[in-house]
């Protein structure tokens, strides 16, 4: 059985399935299309986590979470308010919205370091559908529109997002067509060059950039991070893997298999 929360993630789990790949591999292929049909819920710049019990009966944690850039400070964001209810809100959201908003990415590079240790099936192969729905489109479901209705007021801050979501200055949709051209472009890159294109190669040095030119007054000290540590860091983090240290937290990929 594949369950997803949108049938097209599903088809592309399906369809490792059919092509001999296992339950790794159809996994990675959904969450990948997911980036596509509901990139308001997963995406190749966040974070999460997984438990998985493999055809041996080995059981482990994957802990792909994003952590704080190296150079963030404990004033890097001006708090509202010390008590409730918005003890946890900053100035401008900028913890929520924005360059600020963004951490050192973990879910790439946990999606690649699994399908490589445990499924059959080559990274360009798990990529295909994704690469397939963002170049061609696909239909906007109702829950996607109604995200986009409901964040266009950020959405409308940046004009490469807004051509996208807001074609027009309009949200789109449900039923309208969604093409992403330029994101199929990055897809085909991952596919090509993996996970190091983003972790110190050159999609990191386009977001490096990006974050220094939209946020100059922060994005120094976000985009060194996003340059420098991200390579060394996640090596670290898969040395921590293959050893049999207990769970690290959040740096990237470790993992706790359990006796």
């Amino acid at each position: 059985m594949i369950v997803t929360n949108h049938p097209l993630a599903s088809a592309a789990a399906a369809e490792m399935l059919a092509s001999g790949g296992n339950a790794i591999d159809a996994t990675i292929a959904a969450l990948f299309t997911l980036t596509v049909v509901e990139p308001m819920m997963v995406g190749i710049f966040g974070g999460g986590t997984a438990l998985i019990r493999l055809a041996d009966g080995r059981e482990m944690v994957i802990d792909g979470l994003c952590t704080a850039p190296s150079a963030a400070s404990a004033d890097s964001f001006t708090p509202v308010s010390d008590t409730w209810p918005n003890y946890m809100e900053t100035e401008g959201w900028a913890n929520r919205v924005g360059p600020k908003a963004i951490a050192v990415p973990g879910n790439l590079k946990a999606w690649c370091e699994v399908a490589g240790r445990f499924g059959r099936l080559a990274l360009p192969t798990l990529i295909e559908p994704a690469i397939r729905h963002a170049s061609r489109g696909f239909k906007v479901t109702p829950y996607l529109a109604t995200c986009i209705a409901d964040t266009a007021f950020d959405l409308v801050n940046d004009a490469a997002i807004a051509s996208v979501f807001l074609p027009g200055g309009s949200p789109l949709n449900a039923g309208e067509l969604l093409v992403q051209n330029d994101y199929a472009e990055t897809l085909r890159t991952i596919a090509q060059h993996g996970p190091s294109c983003l972790y110190g190669g050159v999609l990191g040095r386009q977001m490096a950039d990006y974050l220094q030119r939209a946020a100059p007054s922060c994005g120094s000290r976000i985009s060194s991070a996003m340059r420098q540590s991200s390579a060394n860091r996640f090596a670290a983090h898969i040395a921590a893997w293959r050893s049999s240290a207990p769970i690290h937290r959040a740096r990237g990929v470790s993992t706790r298999s359990r006796s």
